[in-house]
């Protein structure tokens, strides 16, 4: 198994944590992270999960 350039369950961890801290009401936070594991059942990869529950695509998602 090869070491890749970026660590992106560490990332990954991260933004879970601020999505946890977040301000968010629970019920958001609930859809946020059900959305993240339907991105894992599609086989999508972390890095592009990781683009997905950054800060700035959250915000984004909870205004619509």
């Amino acid at each position: 198994m090869s070491m890749g350039l970026y660590n992106y369950k560490k990332d990954i961890a991260a933004a879970e944590k601020r999505i946890i801290e977040a301000t968010y009401s629970q019920k958001n936070k609930d859809t946020i992270f059900s959305f993240v594991n339907v991105l894992y059942a599609e086989g999508l990869s972390d890095a592009r999960i990781l683009v997905t529950i950054q800060p700035t695509t959250i915000s984004l998602l909870i205004l619509i």
